[in-house]
């Protein structure tokens, strides 16, 4: 299970995912056609990680 420090999410490995690094320089035109922020892009993917659906 993750957990929170300094209120950053800290995977269960304490490894950074690759995704989680793609995604935080991903270009904001993206997370527009999707109609959601990054942030939520980034927390939706956090709990798919944190479920074993997303490594």
């Amino acid at each position: 299970m993750s957990f929170k420090f300094l209120g950053m999410w800290v995977p269960q490995t304490g490894v950074t995912p690759e995704w989680l690094e793609k995604l935080e320089i991903c270009d904001e035109s993206i997370f527009k056609e999707l109609g959601l922020s990054r942030e939520k892009v980034i927390e939706i993917c956090q709990h798919l990680h944190d479920n074993n659906i997303l490594i």
